[in-house]
């Protein structure tokens, strides 16, 4: 899983700017919805720019969290081994919470979508 999440992070990092520049013109359109005053489009409209939004910062997490640039050296000594099984560990915990994540994220869409 690790890996897979890796692979997709390293692929994507090159767009991380768009990604920027699409979440921020997400924020402006919900911002700019919410100042207009509240009608039933525009209460939808606002519901899919948010979840837009939510899905970016998701995107973003993961392509911050799992990019690797540089490959990890075998370990030779006892510290060494020491730090890259704790470093796995932590790794893996942090995997799980954003699997938890992302399914508490596609659970809210399904939920919000189905109003």
């Amino acid at each position: 899983m690790i890996s897979f999440l890796s692979r997709i992070a390293n692929l994507l990092f090159p767009y991380r700017v768009v990604i920027y520049f699409i979440a921020f013109a997400l924020a402006g359109m919900i911002l700019y919805m919410l100042q207009d005053g509240s009608s039933v489009q525009q209460e939808q409209g606002i519901v899919t720019y948010l979840l837009g939004f939510v899905w970016l910062l998701l995107l973003n997490a993961m392509i911050h969290i799992f990019y690797q640039a540089n490959t990890i050296k075998p370990a030779t000594t006892w510290f060494a081994r020491v730090k890259k099984r704790l470093s796995g560990f932590v790794q893996n915990i942090v995997v799980s919470v954003f699997v938890l994540i992302s399914l508490a994220v596609i659970y809210l869409t399904f939920k919000l979508l189905n109003l």
